[in-house]
């Protein structure tokens, strides 16, 4: 009788423990204040950048890295500044066909490429690094293809898709630093 009754205080504490969060959840006191910046070169849509900077964060939420937010007036201990460099879209054949319902046809299938150049500067507050260090340029490549399904946007996915593994590659990262 006792194991179904721990059972559900398990998946209750589980179900009501901030998200991506071990069990037992460290305190937010326990995190230490991290500030992110995410900047662009010309020619990188503003868009992107803030959708990155957004997934970025989501994902520190949701994996426990004992990073978060600083409060107003709380000076980080961690700062991370990324930088991406370049962006380039092409738009090329490829993918299933899709089916156009004005027309009452089939259009050709599309591919959507996107490609990312990024730099990434992980370090603790009290000892900032030299003005003059080379940081490694880091690049991701995405494509995604047309579907069958009309509601499937290439374009969409493509970007979805990078933001996603740029945000997963910038969270190891930090998560590798911070344990260090």
């Amino acid at each position: 009788m006792k194991r179904p009754r721990l059972a559900r205080v398990l998946l209750a504490a589980a179900l009501l423990s901030p998200a991506g969060c071990g069990f037992p959840c460290p305190a937010a006191e326990d995190r230490l204040p991290t500030q992110l910046t995410v900047t662009a070169v010309r020619g990188v849509p503003d868009l992107e950048r803030l959708m990155i900077e957004r997934e970025t964060l989501r994902r520190f939420e949701a994996r426990n890295c004992g990073l978060r937010l600083p409060r107003p007036a709380e000076t980080p201990v961690w700062r991370i500044e990324v930088a991406l460099l370049y962006w380039r879209e092409a738009d090329s054949p490829g993918g299933e066909p899709v089916f156009d319902p004005k027309t009452g046809g089939y259009l050709p299938g599309r591919r959507r490429d996107i490609e990312a150049v990024y730099t990434l500067r992980v370090f603790r507050e009290a000892t900032p690094p030299p003005p003059d260090e080379r940081l490694k340029q880091h690049t991701l490549r995405v494509h995604a293809e047309s579907k069958p399904n009309a509601i499937y946007e290439p374009r969409e996915q493509a970007s979805r898709m990078l933001r996603e593994q740029l945000a997963e590659e910038i969270r190891r990262v930090v998560c590798r630093a911070v344990r260090d």
